[in-house]
């Protein structure tokens, strides 16, 4: 019940602010926890035609890594790699789906 009456206030706020990234990231993160990774993905996408953000396309990454859409997780590491250069998880992650990807 609180998930939907945030998701009401989310979308009361991009009603006036259409262009809010934090929550269009807070409706992904309530679809993630609901289990609907297609809702999230959309959303997360949202907030990122407002804001890029690492973060967000590291949640992203997760979820299509999850739905083995594994090119699209590969792009969405690779994006939060350019941000954290020195994190070699998100380079080794990379390396991982690009080798199943071509089993």
């Amino acid at each position: 019940m609180k998930t939907t009456e945030a998701l009401d206030d989310l979308n009361f706020i991009l009603k006036h602010n259409k262009n809010h990234a934090d929550a269009y990231t807070s409706k992904g993160d309530i679809y993630r926890d609901r289990g609907d990774i297609t809702m999230a993905i959309i959303n997360y996408s949202q907030g990122l035609k407002c804001r890029p953000d690492a973060d967000i396309y590291f949640r992203r990454a997760k979820l299509y890594e999850a739905s083995n859409d594994l090119l699209m997780a590969m792009e969405d590491y690779r994006m939060v790699s350019k941000v954290y250069i020195k994190n070699i998880f998100f380079f080794c992650k990379i390396f991982l789906l690009e080798i199943h990807i071509k089993k």
